[in-house]
């Protein structure tokens, strides 16, 4: 990930802070998406904050039916302070419909962050997702508004 933010998008080594999506539960006893982005972090110099929490448990969205994972996540994340006009890169391990990033894109925008981009280590294709993959976003996590409006 360090390596393509290097060599493919570099504009993102302007941004002011690396954030990752918190965990879905605590039972492996680390976050791997915090760990991804404290490594990219080192790499490209840009510091590492660990912004975000979950306000309630949900269930983790790997077990969550397609339909309902809008809804499991839904303002369930909020942000430790303010983060006003800063430009964030938002670290997650896995991407299948945007619903995580989406909403903790959100609790980022709320705490003021100016910019956010979404960067993850990959991006679940299976064939019971490819309808998400292909429809229109709901919400633009890197603009913060509604493509239809």
């Amino acid at each position: 990930m360090a390596f393509l933010i290097n060599n493919s998008y570099g504009y993102l080594k302007s941004f002011d802070l690396m954030v990752a999506v918190p965990p879905s539960t605590d039972s492996r006893g680390y976050n791997q998406a915090a760990l991804l982005a404290q490594d990219i972090s080192k790499r490209i110099s840009i510091p590492f904050y660990d912004a975000l929490y979950k306000k309630r448990p949900s269930p983790p969205q790997h077990k969550t039916a397609y339909k309902e994972k809008d809804g499991n996540v839904k303002d369930i994340y909020e942000c430790k302070e303010d983060l006003s006009n800063l430009k964030i890169i938002l670290i997650d391990d896995i991407c299948t419909t945007k619903s995580t990033l989406n909403n903790c894109a959100l609790a980022l925008k709320r705490c003021g962050a100016k910019e956010i981009r979404g960067f993850v280590a990959g991006r679940s294709t299976d064939v019971r997702n490819v309808k998400y993959i292909k429809q229109e976003e709901k919400y633009d996590i890197y603009q913060g508004r509604s493509q239809n409006g």
